[in-house]
Protein backbone atom coordinates (compact mmCIF):
# COMPACT_ATOMS: atom_id res chain seq x y z
CA UNK A 1 0.00 0.00 0.00
CA UNK A 2 2.94 2.30 0.69
CA UNK A 3 4.23 1.98 -2.70
CA UNK A 4 1.30 2.22 -3.96
CA UNK A 5 0.84 5.97 -2.45
CA UNK A 6 4.43 6.56 -3.24
CA UNK A 7 3.84 5.74 -7.09
CA UNK A 8 0.70 7.81 -7.50
CA UNK A 9 2.75 10.71 -5.77
CA UNK A 10 5.21 10.25 -8.38
CA UNK A 11 2.79 10.27 -11.45
CA UNK A 12 1.34 13.33 -9.94
CA UNK A 13 4.04 15.30 -10.29
CA UNK A 14 5.07 14.23 -13.83
CA UNK A 15 1.62 15.14 -14.45
CA UNK A 16 1.81 18.74 -13.39
CA UNK A 17 5.01 19.30 -14.69
CA UNK A 18 3.32 17.96 -18.63
CA UNK A 19 0.78 20.30 -18.07
CA UNK A 20 3.40 23.15 -17.09
CA UNK A 21 5.24 22.57 -20.42
CA UNK A 22 2.34 22.32 -22.66
CA UNK A 23 0.62 25.66 -21.31
CA UNK A 24 3.93 27.57 -21.41
CA UNK A 25 4.50 25.74 -25.52
CA UNK A 26 1.01 27.00 -25.81
CA UNK A 27 2.18 30.29 -24.76
CA UNK A 28 5.31 30.47 -27.27
CA UNK A 29 3.14 29.28 -29.77
CA UNK A 30 0.52 31.68 -29.70
CA UNK A 31 3.27 34.51 -29.30
CA UNK A 32 4.13 33.88 -33.04
CA UNK A 33 0.62 34.31 -34.13
CA UNK A 34 -0.73 37.64 -35.11
CA UNK A 35 -3.01 38.98 -32.71
CA UNK A 36 -6.32 39.02 -33.94
CA UNK A 37 -5.43 36.44 -36.75
CA UNK A 38 -5.94 32.84 -36.27
CA UNK A 39 -2.72 31.45 -38.53
CA UNK A 40 -0.16 30.23 -36.53
CA UNK A 41 2.47 30.95 -39.72
CA UNK A 42 2.06 34.25 -39.12
CA UNK A 43 0.02 35.60 -42.21
CA UNK A 44 -2.84 37.35 -40.87
CA UNK A 45 -2.30 40.80 -39.07
CA UNK A 46 -3.80 44.05 -38.96
CA UNK A 47 -0.36 46.39 -39.07
CA UNK A 48 3.40 45.61 -39.87
CA UNK A 49 4.23 45.86 -36.45
CA UNK A 50 3.10 42.35 -36.12
CA UNK A 51 4.86 40.78 -38.77
CA UNK A 52 8.37 39.83 -38.85
CA UNK A 53 11.42 41.39 -39.63
CA UNK A 54 11.22 41.68 -43.55
CA UNK A 55 7.96 41.76 -43.51
CA UNK A 56 5.41 44.19 -44.13
CA UNK A 57 1.45 44.01 -43.46
CA UNK A 58 -0.70 44.02 -46.90
CA UNK A 59 -4.89 43.83 -47.53
CA UNK A 60 -4.97 42.14 -43.81
CA UNK A 61 -1.16 39.43 -44.40
CA UNK A 62 2.34 39.51 -43.71
CA UNK A 63 4.07 39.59 -46.86
CA UNK A 64 7.43 39.64 -48.09
CA UNK A 65 8.75 43.29 -47.86
CA UNK A 66 9.63 43.54 -51.82
CA UNK A 67 5.80 43.80 -51.86
CA UNK A 68 4.38 47.14 -51.33
CA UNK A 69 1.67 50.09 -51.76
CA UNK A 70 3.63 53.28 -50.66
CA UNK A 71 7.46 54.03 -49.96
CA UNK A 72 6.62 53.71 -46.29
CA UNK A 73 6.76 50.02 -46.34
CA UNK A 74 9.73 49.27 -47.45
CA UNK A 75 13.53 48.97 -45.44
CA UNK A 76 15.27 51.94 -45.12
CA UNK A 77 17.10 52.53 -48.79
CA UNK A 78 13.78 51.38 -50.71
CA UNK A 79 11.39 53.10 -52.12
CA UNK A 80 8.14 51.64 -53.46
CA UNK A 81 7.87 51.54 -57.24
CA UNK A 82 4.98 49.61 -59.03
CA UNK A 83 4.06 47.91 -56.57
CA UNK A 84 7.50 46.66 -54.90
CA UNK A 85 10.33 47.99 -53.06
CA UNK A 86 13.50 48.08 -55.00
CA UNK A 87 16.81 49.76 -54.39
CA UNK A 88 16.09 53.22 -53.95
CA UNK A 89 18.53 53.93 -57.12
CA UNK A 90 15.23 53.19 -58.87
CA UNK A 91 13.02 56.12 -59.39
CA UNK A 92 10.32 57.92 -60.89
CA UNK A 93 10.90 61.18 -59.42
CA UNK A 94 13.61 62.73 -56.96
CA UNK A 95 11.31 62.31 -54.19
CA UNK A 96 11.96 58.52 -53.83
CA UNK A 97 16.01 59.19 -53.49
CA UNK A 98 17.94 59.42 -50.53
CA UNK A 99 19.14 63.05 -48.91
CA UNK A 100 21.72 64.39 -51.71
CA UNK A 101 20.38 62.31 -54.40
CA UNK A 102 18.02 63.06 -57.36
CA UNK A 103 16.47 61.10 -59.79
CA UNK A 104 17.89 61.15 -63.64
CA UNK A 105 17.30 58.95 -66.28
CA UNK A 106 15.29 56.17 -64.21
CA UNK A 107 18.15 56.31 -61.47
CA UNK A 108 18.80 58.10 -58.06
CA UNK A 109 22.59 59.53 -58.24
CA UNK A 110 24.34 61.82 -56.30
CA UNK A 111 23.56 65.24 -56.33
CA UNK A 112 26.10 67.17 -58.44
CA UNK A 113 27.25 70.64 -58.65
CA UNK A 114 27.88 70.64 -62.18
CA UNK A 115 26.53 73.85 -64.14
CA UNK A 116 26.47 75.65 -61.08
CA UNK A 117 27.69 78.96 -61.92
CA UNK A 118 30.08 81.33 -60.32
CA UNK A 119 30.98 84.71 -60.87
CA UNK A 120 34.18 86.72 -60.06
CA UNK A 121 35.10 90.32 -60.58
CA UNK A 122 38.55 91.41 -62.50
CA UNK A 123 39.53 94.53 -64.29
CA UNK A 124 38.35 96.85 -66.51
CA UNK A 125 37.11 95.69 -69.69
CA UNK A 126 38.68 92.12 -69.52
CA UNK A 127 39.35 90.14 -72.65
CA UNK A 128 42.24 87.37 -73.24
CA UNK A 129 42.31 84.51 -70.40
CA UNK A 130 44.76 81.48 -69.88
CA UNK A 131 45.03 78.98 -67.48
CA UNK A 132 48.47 77.50 -65.81
CA UNK A 133 49.47 74.39 -64.67
CA UNK A 134 47.85 74.76 -61.37
CA UNK A 135 44.80 75.96 -62.32
CA UNK A 136 45.03 79.70 -61.83
CA UNK A 137 43.50 81.92 -63.87
CA UNK A 138 45.22 85.00 -66.05
CA UNK A 139 43.05 87.63 -67.29
CA UNK A 140 44.40 90.48 -69.27
CA UNK A 141 42.15 93.81 -68.26
CA UNK A 142 42.19 96.38 -71.69
CA UNK A 143 41.34 99.25 -69.86
CA UNK A 144 43.96 99.06 -66.60
CA UNK A 145 46.93 98.21 -68.26
CA UNK A 146 46.88 94.95 -66.39
CA UNK A 147 46.44 90.87 -65.56
CA UNK A 148 44.28 89.30 -63.02
CA UNK A 149 45.56 86.11 -61.47
CA UNK A 150 42.35 84.39 -59.76
CA UNK A 151 42.79 81.18 -58.08
CA UNK A 152 40.74 78.19 -59.13
CA UNK A 153 37.91 79.09 -56.64
CA UNK A 154 38.14 82.43 -57.97
CA UNK A 155 39.90 84.45 -55.60
CA UNK A 156 42.13 86.91 -56.62
CA UNK A 157 45.75 86.02 -56.19
CA UNK A 158 47.38 89.13 -57.53
CA UNK A 159 47.45 91.84 -60.58
CA UNK A 160 50.34 92.66 -62.02
CA UNK A 161 50.84 95.48 -64.75
CA UNK A 162 51.93 95.23 -68.01
CA UNK A 163 52.08 97.53 -71.29
CA UNK A 164 49.45 99.52 -73.07
CA UNK A 165 46.06 97.81 -73.83
CA UNK A 166 46.78 94.21 -73.43
CA UNK A 167 44.84 91.62 -75.58
CA UNK A 168 46.17 88.25 -76.22
CA UNK A 169 47.47 85.78 -73.03
CA UNK A 170 49.15 82.56 -73.04
CA UNK A 171 51.22 80.61 -71.11
CA UNK A 172 54.22 78.46 -71.70
CA UNK A 173 55.95 75.31 -70.70
CA UNK A 174 57.55 77.22 -68.01
CA UNK A 175 54.64 78.63 -66.61
CA UNK A 176 55.46 81.80 -67.77
CA UNK A 177 52.71 84.62 -68.94
CA UNK A 178 52.58 86.19 -72.29
CA UNK A 179 50.73 89.43 -72.81
CA UNK A 180 50.41 91.49 -76.22
CA UNK A 181 50.09 94.57 -75.46
CA UNK A 182 47.86 96.23 -78.61
CA UNK A 183 48.27 99.98 -77.86
CA UNK A 184 52.29 100.33 -76.76
CA UNK A 185 53.27 97.59 -79.40
CA UNK A 186 54.95 95.50 -77.58
CA UNK A 187 54.82 91.92 -75.17
CA UNK A 188 55.34 91.27 -71.83
CA UNK A 189 56.96 88.07 -70.51
CA UNK A 190 56.02 87.79 -66.58
CA UNK A 191 56.92 85.02 -64.29
CA UNK A 192 54.32 82.46 -62.48
CA UNK A 193 54.33 85.37 -59.40
CA UNK A 194 53.71 88.18 -61.72
CA UNK A 195 57.19 89.56 -61.71
CA UNK A 196 58.08 91.02 -65.21
CA UNK A 197 60.81 89.01 -67.13
CA UNK A 198 61.05 91.08 -69.87
CA UNK A 199 59.28 93.81 -72.36
CA UNK A 200 59.69 92.73 -76.19
CA UNK A 201 59.16 95.38 -79.04
CA UNK A 202 56.74 94.16 -81.92
CA UNK A 203 55.13 95.59 -84.88
CA UNK A 204 51.94 97.43 -84.56
CA UNK A 205 49.11 96.99 -82.88
CA UNK A 206 49.91 93.20 -81.51
CA UNK A 207 46.52 91.50 -80.85
CA UNK A 208 46.86 87.71 -80.16
CA UNK A 209 49.57 85.44 -79.14
CA UNK A 210 50.24 81.49 -79.23
CA UNK A 211 53.34 79.50 -78.69
CA UNK A 212 54.37 76.82 -80.72
CA UNK A 213 55.87 73.08 -79.63
CA UNK A 214 59.36 74.61 -79.14
CA UNK A 215 58.23 77.38 -76.85
CA UNK A 216 58.73 80.58 -80.13
CA UNK A 217 56.14 83.41 -79.75
CA UNK A 218 54.03 83.42 -82.59
CA UNK A 219 52.12 87.86 -82.03
CA UNK A 220 49.30 88.82 -84.62
CA UNK A 221 49.82 92.13 -85.86
CA UNK A 222 46.95 94.21 -86.54
CA UNK A 223 48.35 97.31 -88.05
CA UNK A 224 50.92 95.99 -90.04
CA UNK A 225 48.74 92.63 -91.85
CA UNK A 226 51.60 90.41 -90.40
CA UNK A 227 53.05 88.04 -87.68
CA UNK A 228 55.80 88.27 -85.42
CA UNK A 229 58.16 85.29 -84.52
CA UNK A 230 60.06 85.84 -80.99
CA UNK A 231 62.11 82.75 -79.95
CA UNK A 232 61.74 81.97 -75.70
CA UNK A 233 64.16 84.72 -75.27
CA UNK A 234 61.97 87.46 -76.56
CA UNK A 235 64.01 87.89 -79.57
CA UNK A 236 62.46 88.88 -83.15
CA UNK A 237 62.88 85.53 -85.55
CA UNK A 238 61.11 87.04 -88.03
CA UNK A 239 58.19 89.03 -89.51
CA UNK A 240 55.95 86.99 -91.66
CA UNK A 241 53.31 88.46 -94.12
CA UNK A 242 50.05 86.86 -94.60
CA UNK A 243 48.92 87.22 -98.29
CA UNK A 244 45.69 88.68 -98.42
CA UNK A 245 44.83 88.22 -95.11
CA UNK A 246 43.88 91.66 -93.71
CA UNK A 247 43.43 92.73 -90.21
CA UNK A 248 44.61 89.54 -88.58
CA UNK A 249 43.55 88.55 -84.87
CA UNK A 250 43.04 85.25 -83.92
CA UNK A 251 45.99 82.64 -83.87
CA UNK A 252 46.17 78.98 -82.86
CA UNK A 253 48.92 76.32 -84.20
CA UNK A 254 48.51 72.62 -85.38
CA UNK A 255 50.14 69.73 -84.27
CA UNK A 256 52.46 69.92 -87.44
CA UNK A 257 53.91 73.01 -86.28
CA UNK A 258 51.53 75.15 -89.02
CA UNK A 259 50.21 78.34 -88.21
CA UNK A 260 46.85 78.96 -89.19
CA UNK A 261 45.91 83.18 -88.77
CA UNK A 262 42.28 84.53 -89.41
CA UNK A 263 41.73 88.28 -91.16
CA UNK A 264 38.37 89.33 -89.65
CA UNK A 265 38.20 91.75 -92.46
CA UNK A 266 39.06 89.65 -95.20
CA UNK A 267 37.42 86.96 -93.83
CA UNK A 268 39.53 84.28 -94.72
CA UNK A 269 42.28 82.27 -92.44
CA UNK A 270 45.90 81.94 -93.91
CA UNK A 271 48.28 78.81 -92.96
CA UNK A 272 51.81 79.71 -92.41
CA UNK A 273 54.39 76.76 -92.07
CA UNK A 274 57.01 77.22 -89.24
CA UNK A 275 59.41 79.10 -91.35
CA UNK A 276 56.38 81.87 -91.98
CA UNK A 277 56.33 80.77 -95.63
CA UNK A 278 52.15 80.98 -96.81
CA UNK A 279 50.68 77.35 -97.41
CA UNK A 280 47.75 78.85 -98.24
CA UNK A 281 44.67 81.24 -97.51
CA UNK A 282 40.88 79.95 -97.27
CA UNK A 283 37.89 81.50 -97.07
CA UNK A 284 35.73 81.21 -94.36
CA UNK A 285 32.53 83.40 -92.56
CA UNK A 286 31.95 86.91 -92.32
CA UNK A 287 34.12 88.85 -89.32
CA UNK A 288 35.84 85.41 -87.94
CA UNK A 289 37.11 86.11 -85.13
CA UNK A 290 37.90 83.11 -82.94
CA UNK A 291 39.83 80.07 -83.68
CA UNK A 292 41.08 76.56 -82.12
CA UNK A 293 42.25 73.09 -83.62
CA UNK A 294 40.85 69.61 -82.59
CA UNK A 295 42.69 66.28 -82.50
CA UNK A 296 41.98 65.19 -85.92
CA UNK A 297 43.54 68.52 -87.49
CA UNK A 298 40.71 70.29 -88.38
CA UNK A 299 40.11 73.95 -88.19
CA UNK A 300 37.31 75.11 -86.42
CA UNK A 301 36.09 79.21 -87.01
CA UNK A 302 34.32 81.93 -85.41
CA UNK A 303 32.06 84.29 -87.56
CA UNK A 304 30.93 86.91 -85.96
CA UNK A 305 29.44 89.10 -88.52
CA UNK A 306 25.84 89.22 -89.26
CA UNK A 307 25.23 87.14 -92.04
CA UNK A 308 27.41 84.11 -90.54
CA UNK A 309 26.91 83.94 -86.71
CA UNK A 310 28.34 80.48 -87.49
CA UNK A 311 31.38 78.43 -86.96
CA UNK A 312 32.97 77.25 -90.01
CA UNK A 313 34.96 73.91 -89.69
CA UNK A 314 38.18 72.92 -92.46
CA UNK A 315 40.09 70.31 -92.66
CA UNK A 316 44.06 70.16 -92.37
CA UNK A 317 44.08 71.35 -96.35
CA UNK A 318 41.85 74.45 -95.43
CA UNK A 319 38.22 72.43 -97.25
CA UNK A 320 35.24 73.42 -96.06
CA UNK A 321 33.46 70.51 -94.09
CA UNK A 322 30.97 71.79 -92.13
CA UNK A 323 29.56 74.77 -91.00
CA UNK A 324 27.17 74.97 -87.62
CA UNK A 325 25.00 77.75 -86.79
CA UNK A 326 25.32 78.93 -83.15
CA UNK A 327 24.45 82.07 -81.39
CA UNK A 328 24.42 85.63 -82.06
CA UNK A 329 27.88 87.83 -82.37
CA UNK A 330 30.23 84.85 -81.34
CA UNK A 331 33.63 85.45 -80.18
CA UNK A 332 36.00 82.91 -78.64
CA UNK A 333 36.06 79.48 -78.89
CA UNK A 334 37.92 76.14 -77.23
CA UNK A 335 37.53 72.51 -77.82
CA UNK A 336 37.37 70.14 -74.30
CA UNK A 337 39.10 66.69 -74.18
CA UNK A 338 36.38 64.98 -75.27
CA UNK A 339 36.19 67.11 -78.68
CA UNK A 340 33.25 69.16 -77.84
CA UNK A 341 33.30 73.06 -78.79
CA UNK A 342 32.21 75.72 -76.32
CA UNK A 343 31.66 79.10 -78.08
CA UNK A 344 31.33 82.32 -76.44
CA UNK A 345 27.99 84.44 -77.85
CA UNK A 346 28.61 88.26 -77.32
CA UNK A 347 25.76 89.39 -78.17
CA UNK A 348 23.04 86.70 -76.59
CA UNK A 349 24.96 86.32 -73.40
CA UNK A 350 25.77 82.93 -73.16
CA UNK A 351 28.03 80.14 -73.89
CA UNK A 352 26.88 77.61 -76.38
CA UNK A 353 28.26 73.54 -76.35
CA UNK A 354 28.34 71.72 -79.55
CA UNK A 355 29.54 68.37 -80.10
CA UNK A 356 32.28 67.52 -82.83
CA UNK A 357 29.43 66.79 -85.12
CA UNK A 358 28.72 70.82 -85.01
CA UNK A 359 24.94 69.42 -83.13
CA UNK A 360 24.12 71.81 -80.12
CA UNK A 361 24.36 70.34 -76.82
CA UNK A 362 23.51 72.78 -74.20
CA UNK A 363 23.26 76.55 -73.72
CA UNK A 364 24.64 78.23 -70.26
CA UNK A 365 23.73 81.92 -69.64
CA UNK A 366 26.76 83.83 -68.59
CA UNK A 367 27.65 87.92 -67.59
CA UNK A 368 27.57 90.75 -70.29
CA UNK A 369 29.19 90.37 -73.26
CA UNK A 370 30.99 87.23 -73.41
CA UNK A 371 34.45 87.08 -75.91
CA UNK A 372 36.74 84.65 -74.17
CA UNK A 373 36.36 81.08 -73.41
CA UNK A 374 38.95 78.52 -71.73
CA UNK A 375 38.63 75.22 -70.14
CA UNK A 376 40.75 73.43 -66.98
CA UNK A 377 41.66 70.14 -65.79
CA UNK A 378 38.99 70.24 -63.55
CA UNK A 379 36.53 70.53 -66.58
CA UNK A 380 35.02 73.77 -65.57
CA UNK A 381 34.50 76.80 -68.43
CA UNK A 382 35.54 79.84 -67.98
CA UNK A 383 33.93 82.85 -69.40
CA UNK A 384 35.54 86.33 -69.73
CA UNK A 385 32.55 88.78 -69.80
CA UNK A 386 33.60 92.13 -71.53
CA UNK A 387 30.96 94.28 -70.28
CA UNK A 388 30.79 93.87 -66.79
CA UNK A 389 34.30 93.13 -65.81
CA UNK A 390 33.99 89.62 -64.50
CA UNK A 391 34.96 86.07 -64.86
CA UNK A 392 32.08 83.21 -65.05
CA UNK A 393 33.25 79.67 -64.09
CA UNK A 394 30.72 77.28 -64.97
CA UNK A 395 31.63 74.09 -63.05
CA UNK A 396 32.13 70.97 -64.02
CA UNK A 397 30.32 70.75 -67.82
CA UNK A 398 32.93 70.20 -69.93
CA UNK A 399 35.90 67.13 -69.98
CA UNK A 400 39.05 68.65 -69.30
CA UNK A 401 41.49 69.43 -69.91
CA UNK A 402 40.78 71.94 -72.81
CA UNK A 403 42.55 70.39 -76.08
CA UNK A 404 45.76 72.12 -77.36
CA UNK A 405 47.84 70.57 -80.21
CA UNK A 406 51.21 71.56 -78.71
CA UNK A 407 53.35 68.47 -77.66
CA UNK A 408 54.91 69.07 -74.26
CA UNK A 409 53.20 70.89 -71.14
CA UNK A 410 52.00 74.06 -72.77
CA UNK A 411 49.03 75.98 -71.87
CA UNK A 412 46.27 77.38 -74.13
CA UNK A 413 45.32 81.06 -73.68
CA UNK A 414 43.68 83.21 -75.60
CA UNK A 415 45.70 82.61 -78.67
CA UNK A 416 42.14 81.23 -80.42
CA UNK A 417 39.96 84.98 -80.46
CA UNK A 418 40.52 88.18 -81.97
Amino acid sequence: MERLKTFMATMLKRAWFLAVFVSLLGMVIGGLSCSGGSSSTKTSCTSSAQCLNGQVCTNGSCVASNSCTSSAQCLNGQVCTNGSCVASNSCTSSAQCLNGQVCKNGSCVIQSTSGTEFTYTVGSNPYGIAIDSSGNVWVSSRNNNNVTELNSSGSVIGTYAVGNQPIGVTIDASGNVWVANYGSNNVTELNSSGSVIGTYAVGSQPDLIAIDASGNIWISMVGNNDVTKLNPSGSVIGTYTIGSTTHPGGIAIDASGNVWVLGWSSNNVTELNSSGSVIGTYAVGSFPVGIAIDSSGNILVTNSGSSSYNITKLNSSGSVIGTYPVGNIIFGIAIDASGNLWVANDGSNNVTELNSSGSVIGTYAVGSHPNSVAIDASGNVWVVNNVDNTVTKIVGVAKGPQYWPYTGPVFPGSGNIG
